[in-house]
């Protein structure tokens, strides 16, 4: 309620940040708490969740909708010890307090891989520090064990469906689902993971968006001075493709940023492939 009070606005704009953008909603309950509640399941596969900042203080059903279907596909889930993965700070050139964090994260996430849980984070661009920059920032061994056993939500439902390890009962509801891309996904890894996992149920139909970058690119769209050139690279092909997508098709897509430039230029809801799969377990 504060963060969209009037008080508040004049506050973003003194900051910098653009009067026209909706900051994300608080959760009233963080994913951290309703995990720390909870009675999981105990199973020879496991998994440690790469809980983000915004799963876990904003979008908390992303991180329960995992968890429900990786324990419906047998896994032990466990909550990660981690820091930020440190992709702000790399951003805005904050490169020792980058490594500082990356040190930790390595440290800690390293005992879960030689443990045998498979890291599983749910943005693109956390997921991409773990895989892809940190083996930059601070090479090793050690750091390469972390980087070999992180994968996404998607990709590592992908691969676990691939080697016939994914046993899940899926319902035959019927959703006609448009999927968009994260930079990072795309650049790294493809969409590819995605579409695979969201057309396993039965009555689903996944296709990619022909899309570029949303325009958000984290905070780039929130800026006051970069706003009207955020809004004009989403709308170059995206933005365009959500709004003429009939009423009765879900727009998924993994990266917040993208999420939130959907819901805040085209009135319509993107939500993240965890949330849309767990509505199809049985």
């Amino acid at each position: 309620w504060i963060a969209g009070a009037a008080p508040s606005r004049v506050m973003m704009d003194w900051l910098g940040i653009a009067p026209e953008r909706d900051l994300p909603p608080f959760a009233r309950r963080t994913f951290e708490r309703w995990f720390g509640r909870r009675h999981g399941l105990t199973a020879n596969k496991k998994i440690a969740l790469f809980a983000d900042t915004y799963l876990n203080y904003n979008y908390p059903s992303i991180g329960q909708s995992a968890t429900e279907i990786f324990e419906a596909a047998g896994h032990e889930v466990l909550l990660a010890e981690k820091r930020c993965c440190g992709r702000p700070m790399l951003s805005g050139g904050m490169i020792s307090e980058v490594k500082q964090n990356a040190v930790y994260n390595v440290e800690r996430l390293s005992e879960y891989a030689r443990d045998g849980y498979a890291i599983v984070g749910f943005e693109p661009s956390c997921v991409s520090m773990l895989t892809d920059d940190y083996p930059d920032l601070i090479p090793g061994e050690t750091t390469s064990v972390v980087a070999r056993n992180s994968y996404t939500f998607e990709s590592y439902l992908s691969k676990l469906h691939k080697e016939g390890e994914l046993d899940i009962d899926f319902s035959d509801a019927e959703k006609t689902l448009l999927v968009h891309g994260h930079c990072h996904q795309k650049a790294l890894w493809g969409i590819g993971p995605s579409l695979d996992v969201l057309n396993l149920p039965p009555g689903y139909t996944a296709t990619a968006i022909d899309s570029a970058c949303c325009g958000m690119a984290g905070s780039f769209g929130y800026e006051k001075e970069h706003y009207d050139i955020s809004l004009k690279i989403g709308d170059q092909r995206l933005l365009s493709a959500v709004r003429e997508a009939p009423d009765h098709v879900e727009i998924v897509a993994a990266g917040l940023s993208c999420r939130e430039q959907i819901g805040q230029t085209t009135g319509k809801t993107a939500r993240h492939p965890a949330e849309v799969l767990r509505e199809a377990l049985v």
